[in-house]
């Protein structure tokens, strides 16, 4: 499980930590997939893998929650069951 940001503004090259929390327009649980078996057998030849990320339903997300929800970005939980 992971938390996905959505970005909600354009962001400069080198951004700082500020514009980048500027930035965030929202928070929702992810959880991100990979096909083992594929990124094993391309890692193992040298290729590239992100066929083992690209199918599908690879990443599930639930709705986007408003970041204002959060009071404190460094302190929100998620969980797998």
């Amino acid at each position: 499980a992971e938390i996905a940001v959505l970005i909600g503004k354009p962001l400069s090259n080198n951004p700082s930590a500020e514009e980048v929390l500027d930035a965030i327009s929202g928070f929702a649980p992810g959880l991100d997939l990979t096909l083992r078996d594929k990124q094993s057998e391309l890692k193992a030849k040298g290729l590239p893998w992100e066929v083992a990320k690209s199918f599908d339903g690879a990443c599930v997300l639930a709705p986007f929650v408003p970041s204002c929800t959060f009071p404190d970005v460094t302190d929100i939980g998620i969980r797998l069951t």
